[in-house]
C-alpha cells in the first residue's frame, strides 16, 4: 500500500486533517490509542485490534519524523501551526532584542577609558603655562644692566679671561704679553697692569693701569 494512502488512512483513524497542527495531531493520537488499547476492550483479546494498533503507532512516528524533517505533516502544503502554547510571551521576545552581554561589557570599558583619559588630561601640567612664562623671564633677563666689565681686561683676571677678550698675543713670556706696541703684564697668572697703545689699543677701560710697575 502506498505511503501516502497509508496517512490518508492516518488522518482517517484519528479523524484530523493534514493541515491539523501538531498539538492536535498528538492529541487526536494519544486519544485514538486510549480507545484502541487491549485494557480497554471487553471480551476476549482481538489481534485484528492489535494489528490495527501497532499500524497506527507506526504510522504517527513515521509522521512525526517527516514533520521533524520539513516542518509539516505528510500531505499539508503548510507549514505546521505550533497552536497558541507556542507563542512566546512578550518577555520573552523582548529577550531577543536585548544586545547581548558582551556588547554591553564592552560598551562599559569603553566608557571607563574614556573616563580615565579625561581624569588623566585634567591632572596633566599645563605645560603651555610654562611655556607663556618663559618670554617674561627673557625680558627680565635681557632689561637687565650689563656688566660693564664683562667684555674688558680687568686687574686680577687670569690668563684664560685675556684669551677670550683679547686674543692670542703676538709675544709671550711669564710675566708680560704683547699685542704690538700694547702689552699686558701678569704676576701668579694674574693681570697686575697694562698698557694700551693708540697703535694697537686693548680693550680695556683705561689706556693704562699701574703704570708705574711697567717696563
Amino acid at each position: 500500500m502506498p505511503i501516502t494512502t497509508d496517512f490518508l488512512l492516518l488522518y482517517a483513524e484519528l479523524k484530523v486533517a493534514p493541515d491539523c497542527s501538531l498539538d492536535h495531531f498528538k492529541r487526536a493520537y494519544r486519544r485514538r490509542v486510549a480507545e484502541l488499547h487491549p485494557d480497554r476492550i471487553q471480551g476476549p483479546a482481538n489481534p485484528g485490534a492489535m494489528m490495527r494498533l501497532q499500524n497506527l503507532t507506526r504510522l504517527h512516528d513515521e509522521a512525526i519524523r517527516f514533520h521533524d524533517r520539513h516542518g509539516r505533516l505528510p500531505g499539508s502544503s503548510n507549514a505546521a501551526r505550533s497552536g497558541p502554547t507556542d507563542t512566546p510571551p512578550p518577555r520573552a521576545r523582548m529577550a531577543k532584542t536585548a544586545p547581548p552581554r558582551s556588547a554591553v561589557r564592552s560598551i562599559l570599558i569603553v566608557v571607563l577609558l574614556l573616563v580615565a583619559l579625561a581624569v588623566l588630561w585634567f591632572l596633566l601640567p599645563d605645560e603651555t603655562a610654562d611655556d607663556s612664562t618663559q618670554p617674561d623671564q627673557a625680558s627680565a633677563t635681557s632689561s637687565a644692566p650689563a656688566d660693564p666689565t664683562a667684555d674688558v681686561l680687568t686687574l686680577g683676571m687670569d690668563e684664560g679671561g685675556v684669551r677670550r677678550i683679547q686674543g692670542e698675543p703676538a709675544f709671550l713670556s711669564t710675566d708680560v704679553w704683547e699685542y704690538g706696541p700694547s702689552y699686558v703684564r701678569f704676576e701668579k697668572h694674574k693681570v697686575v697692569g697694562w698698557y694700551s697703545s693708540p697703535l694697537y689699543p686693548l680693550k680695556t677701560g683705561t689706556p693704562s693701569r699701574t703704570a708705574s710697575k711697567m717696563r
